[in-house]
């Protein structure tokens, strides 16, 4: 009997589900949202959160086993309070407890009790068929109004106007200074401050107007000469072909490889799931024995629960290792130290 199930189904209908002794799931209603990043819309949903000081029993979970079981109230009671023994026990080792399409509990650092509820369900009968959507942005371009009672005038012409004639009478001023400075070097004056004169102009421009013959470097003429090699004549030479032989390669068959061997005295070890009927367990063994042999398979009973998991490793470093390869194909993989 899986207590997961009962506590799903109820959620649909009620607001507060108390499991005596251990604390309570406290629904409360969540408008739809925009998610803004994701750009994704949310329909509305359920928010549940898990409240430890709800301790007393209301009778609503016990009552909900004993009928939908077949079950007394005392015999649904007992239930109840053994798995709650349970799972205080794996909490306490520091191991995490699925409730099945709900959400999880595990143990901080400070050993506080922690809640993460499983977002996949909506337990909303409101929004039943409803789903996230994707909602991307529309952007348009906006016109702006034309204000036909602005009656100012702009005279588009008259800043270039402005520009160009400034243009002009920079080079006016440039032509006349350079022209000043031309007939003071002619009538001999050395212009100090620029260290100019008519020698100088003059040894200048032939500098850069002089024309140099161009050096051409001779080129050495060395003759060679060519030997001619005798052809050489070699008999043919025939040679049997060689016999190549067949080779059969046999199939490769791939085996599961197992890092470490389970030791007597315990280790870290992967569980991948608690059950309770003999099949499934008998299922899970055989598939785990297959991959990873007889010896690392791990078979934990508890309570009622029968946990199957596979070997890790002896260190707590080695295991998480294998934990985060193992969480690849199942995301609710968790570790178990024997």
């Amino acid at each position: 009997m899986d207590i997961s199930a009962h506590i799903s189904e109820l959620l649909f209908e009620h607001d507060c589900i108390i499991i005596p002794g251990f604390g309570g799931f406290v629904c409360s209603y969540a408008p739809a949202e925009i998610h803004a990043v994701e750009n994704t819309v949310y329909p509305p949903s359920k928010a549940i959160t898990f409240n430890r000081n709800l301790q007393n029993n209301d009778g609503l979970l016990v009552n909900y086993l004993a009928s939908t079981e077949g079950l007394s109230y005392d015999a649904a009671n007992s239930f109840v309070e053994r798995w709650v023994e349970a799972t205080k026990a794996m909490l306490n080792s520091g191991e995490v407890v699925l409730v099945n399409k709900v959400g999880r509990f595990h143990n901080d650092i400070e050993n506080n009790l922690q809640f993460k509820v499983d977002e996949s369900i909506n337990y909303l009968k409101a929004s039943y068929g409803l789903r996230k959507v994707q909602a991307y942005p529309v952007t348009r371009q906006r016109s702006l109004p034309i204000d036909d009672t602005d009656t100012t005038e702009y005279n588009f012409g008259e800043e270039p106007r402005k520009r160009s004639q400034w243009k002009v009478a920079a080079i006016i001023i440039l032509l006349i200074g350079l022209g000043a400075m031309a007939q003071l070097m002619w009538m001999g004056v050395a212009i100090k401050p620029l260290q100019l004169n008519e020698a100088g102009v003059a040894s200048f421009l032939n500098n850069i107007f002089k024309n140099e013959p161009a050096e051409i470097e001779p080129i050495a003429i060395t003759s060679t000469t060519t030997t001619v090699a005798e052809p050489v004549v070699t008999e043919p030479v025939t040679t049997e072909p060689s016999r190549v032989e067949p080779t059969i390669s046999e199939p490769v068959v791939s085996t599961p490889s197992v890092t470490a061997t389970a030791p007597a005295n315990g280790g870290y070890y992967i569980i991948i799931g608690a059950f309770k009927r003999g099949k499934n367990i008998d299922a899970a063994k055989a598939e785990l024995a297959q991959a990873y042999g007889d010896s690392n398979v791990l078979i934990d009973n508890n309570g009622s629960l029968t946990r199957i998991g596979y070997y890790a490793g002896a260190t707590e470093a080695a295991a998480r290792k294998e934990l985060n390869k193992a969480k690849g194909a199942n995301a609710d993989a968790w570790l178990f130290k024997k």
